[in-house]
C-alpha cells in the first residue's frame, strides 16, 4: 500500500509540474516565423491552389497569361524549372496569371504545373514589395525576401533560375 501511495503521490507532482504556465510554455514548440517584406505581402494573398514557402532566399514572380503564345511556349520549361527548385528548397516561384482563377488553374494543370498561383485581378498581389505590374507578359521578376529585385524581364528567364538566384552572388544581403 506504501508503494501505491508513493506512485500514486509521484504522479500527482509530475502532473503538476507539466501543468504550471512556465513548463507548458517551454515545451510547446515554437513555429518558424517567415521574415522579409515579400512574406509578409504573400500572407495576405488569395491562392488558388497552394501556399508558397514563405522563409525563401529568393521569390520569382511569373507573371503568365493562358491567352499569350509565347506564356504557353515558357511554360513548359517553368514547370520543370519549378520541380527542380522543389528540390533545393532556397528559391519559391509564385506564378501571377492574367486569367479568371478558374481558367488559370486550367492553364497551369496543361503543363503539370504545381506551383503557388494567383491571378492579376487579387490587388493583394500588386502590394507585395517589389511586384510591379508589367508592360508583358510572361515577365519575371526575382526578388530578395526583403522585396529587393535582382532580376526584371522576360518570363522565359525562369528556366535560368540557378543563374538568376543563387549562382548570382548576389545574397539577401548584397542585393542593392
Amino acid at each position: 500500500m506504501r508503494n501505491v501511495n508513493f506512485l500514486h503521490t509521484t504522479l500527482l507532482m509530475a502532473a503538476a509540474c507539466l501543468m504550471s504556465p512556465g513548463m507548458a510554455q517551454a515545451q510547446a514548440p515554437q513555429a518558424a516565423q517567415a521574415t522579409g517584406a515579400v512574406a509578409d505581402g504573400l500572407g495576405k494573398v488569395a491562392f488558388q491552389n497552394a501556399r508558397p514557402k514563405l522563409g525563401a532566399q529568393y521569390y520569382i514572380v511569373l507573371i503568365s497569361a493562358p491567352w499569350c503564345g509565347p506564356c504557353h511556349r515558357t511554360m513548359p520549361s517553368v514547370v520543370k524549372a519549378y520541380e527542380e527548385m522543389k528540390k533545393d528548397g532556397r528559391v519559391e516561384l509564385i506564378c501571377v496569371c492574367d486569367a479568371t482563377p478558374e481558367k488559370s488553374m486550367e492553364y497551369i494543370r496543361q503543363y503539370g504545373g504545381s506551383f503557388p498561383l494567383t491571378t492579376t485581378k487579387d490587388p493583394g498581389i500588386w502590394k507585395v514589395a517589389g511586384v510591379e505590374k508589367p508592360q508583358y507578359v510572361p515577365h519575371c521578376t526575382v526578388l530578395t525576401p526583403e522585396g529587393k529585385p535582382l532580376f526584371r524581364g522576360n518570363g522565359a528567364k525562369v528556366a535560368e533560375w540557378r543563374s538568376l538566384t543563387i549562382e548570382s552572388g548576389a545574397t539577401p544581403q548584397t542585393a542593392k
